[in-house]
């Protein structure tokens, strides 16, 4: 009986607890088939930092490039693009995967890559 007061009591805190957290919203333009998104990115990051669009979405990201190196997409790693500064770069994919995936530029100085910022992809 003990055990199962306290599997029920750990089941209890862990619902209370999953429900403090925050959910992203949606994106508004989630029942659309296409969505554009525009960015930044400088040595210190994408802006903005988050990208949301929903499963099964084309998506079209144009990136102003200010900051060398090799930018790519967690998760949709095909879509691999050299940049240089001063650079406009658009990646043009089908958002198939949900979940959030990081953004990560590759510099000379950082081979092993920097967090620039996510990608969300929403169930729909």
């Amino acid at each position: 009986m003990h055990r199962i007061l306290v599997t029920a009591g750990a089941a209890l805190i862990g619902l209370s607890v999953a429900g403090c957290v925050q959910q992203p919203a949606k994106p508004s333009d989630c029942g659309e088939p296409s969505v554009k998104r525009n960015a930044t990115l400088t040595s210190d990051g994408l802006d903005p930092r988050n990208i949301d669009v929903c499963r099964g979405q084309q998506l079209q990201l144009t990136v102003k490039i200010q900051a060398d190196g090799v930018l790519h997409i967690h998760g949709y790693d095909a879509q691999a693009k050299e940049v240089r500064v001063g650079q406009t770069i658009t990646f043009d994919f089908t958002a198939v995967r949900s979940g959030q995936f990081v953004i990560e530029l590759h510099m000379q100085a950082q081979p092993n890559g920097l967090n620039m910022g996510v990608l969300t992809v929403h169930e729909p």
